[in-house]
């Protein structure tokens, strides 16, 4: 008997990754106005909700400022973004610019 001759070929599977789970989880509460804009965002009841520490709740929270639907404050938490005429001029500007990129291409 060969080594090897019995070996099943095993599909691996990594686990999901916790901190992209708490993301997706925080911006559909957002998107779908769980969390309302202007809301404060309480990080020990995401925590608790999720069965997780605050930790990757703040890692979160940090990934969902880059996307401007939530604002961080030091020493003052966090807020879900209220978007008003400038945001959305920014949006448009930057959607604007890659639109005539991509047409160039």
């Amino acid at each position: 008997m060969t080594i090897g001759s019995n070996y099943k070929s095993m599909e691996f599977k990594g686990p999901e990754n916790i901190a992209e789970q708490i993301t997706s989880h925080i911006e559909n509460k957002i998107i779908t106005l769980q969390l309302k804009p202007g809301q404060r965002i309480l990080e020990s009841q995401l925590a608790e909700e999720m069965g997780v520490s605050r930790g990757p709740i703040r890692d979160s929270l940090k990934k969902l400022e880059r996307s401007w639907l939530v604002e961080l404050f030091p020493r003052r938490g966090a807020r879900v973004t209220e978007l008003n005429e400038k945001h959305i001029e920014s949006v448009f500007d930057v959607l604007n610019e890659l639109y005539i990129m991509f047409v160039r291409r």
